[in-house]
């Protein structure tokens, strides 16, 4: 009585027949493995460009940072530095001082960064008067191509400001 309770219970005819499906068997010959090497070597090549490039381009914009920043804080310490005692008094003169010169005097703090430590060697500002009043600021750093540009004014007090 167990077994006809048992053959009840395994009652699969509701199932459709399962077929036996021949697939044809893949295996790997010469071709075929030095393709694939082929392959993932370039991926990893590939992979490895992007990389590099990715680098390169995130140490660029680190570097114009690292500028920027630098040119606000010579700006700002030569504001303050230049007053009626050390500005050019005749339209055309100018004065010159060496960065290297504002950080031993300690009117600029001695900025320095991992990419560049010496970023001051050799830069220098010149303070040009245009008019009467009307100066330009000129800040050359010998990191950066590019030459910071400042159209400033004096006051009656004769303390330059941005204009």
């Amino acid at each position: 009585m167990y077994e006809e309770k048992a053959s009840k219970s395994k009652n699969t005819n509701f199932l459709p027949k399962q077929r036996k499906i021949n697939l044809p068997k893949f295996t790997f010959n010469k071709n075929t493995k030095q393709l694939l090497i082929k392959i993932f070597t370039l991926l990893t090549i590939i992979i490895l460009i992007i990389f590099i490039i990715s680098r390169i381009n995130l140490s660029a914009k680190t570097k114009k940072e690292n500028v920027n920043q630098s040119l606000n804080i010579i700006l700002e310490s030569s504001l303050k530095y230049f007053n009626s005692n050390n500005i050019p008094q005749n339209e055309g003169d100018s004065i010159y001082i060496l960065l290297t010169e504002m950080i031993k005097k300690k009117i600029i703090p001695n900025i320095k960064n991992k990419n560049d430590n010496n970023h001051f060697t050799n830069s220098y500002i010149i303070l040009n008067k245009k008019k009467e009043e009307l100066y330009t600021l000129k800040i050359y750093l010998t990191n950066s191509k590019n030459i910071f540009e400042k159209n400033l004014e004096c006051a009656n007090t004769c303390q330059i400001k941005e204009k």
